[in-house]
C-alpha cells in the first residue's frame, strides 16, 4: 500500500509520480476488478487529493479520464479472457474485468474494439484455426 501522501504543488514530477504510483496499483493489485472501484477510493489508496489524480491520468494516459484508464485494464482483460476460455460466458468475463453490467460491457467493448465481445471471440477463434492450418 502506498505510504506517503502526495502534496500538490502539482508539477508534472508530482503528476507523473501520482501515474506511475496508480499505474503499478492497478497492475499489481487488480484494482479494476472491483465494479464500485472510482476517483475518491484511488485517491485514498494513493493517499493524495483526487483532482492531482485525475489531472495525473489525463495528462501521461493520453487525455483519458480516469474512468477511461481503469476501463483499459478491464478491457484488456476481457480481450484476454474472450481469446482463451471460450467456455466461460461474455456476461461471466465482463463481471470478472470489473463491469457491473453486461450493457456497459457490451458498449464499452464496442466502442474499443468495434465489434461486440461474441464477435471478438468468434474473430479470435477463427484466427487460432486458419493459423493450425498455415502453421502444417
Amino acid at each position: 500500500m502506498v505510504k506517503n501522501r502526495i502534496k500538490g504543488n502539482n508539477s508534472a514530477n508530482n503528476d507523473e509520480l501520482l501515474y506511475k504510483k496508480l499505474c503499478k496499483l492497478l497492475k499489481e493489485e487488480e484494482l479494476w476488478r472491483n465494479p464500485l472501484i472510482n476517483r475518491e477510493i484511488l485517491a485514498d489508496i494513493i493517499v493524495t487529493n483526487r483532482t492531482y489524480l485525475v489531472n495525473a491520468v489525463k495528462k501521461h494516459a493520453n487525455g483519458m479520464t480516469l474512468s477511461e484508464f481503469v476501463n483499459t485494464f478491464r478491457l484488456n482483460n476481457a480481450a484476454r479472457m474472450l481469446s482463451e476460455r471460450k467456455r466461460t460466458s461474455i456476461t461471466e468475463i465482463g463481471y470478472e474485468s470489473g463491469f457491473n453490467s453486461r450493457n456497459t460491457f457490451n458498449r464499452q467493448f464496442k466502442q474499443r474494439y468495434g465489434m461486440t465481445p461474441t464477435e471478438f471471440r468468434h474473430q479470435q477463434y477463427a484466427k487460432r484455426v486458419s493459423q493450425r492450418y498455415t502453421d502444417k
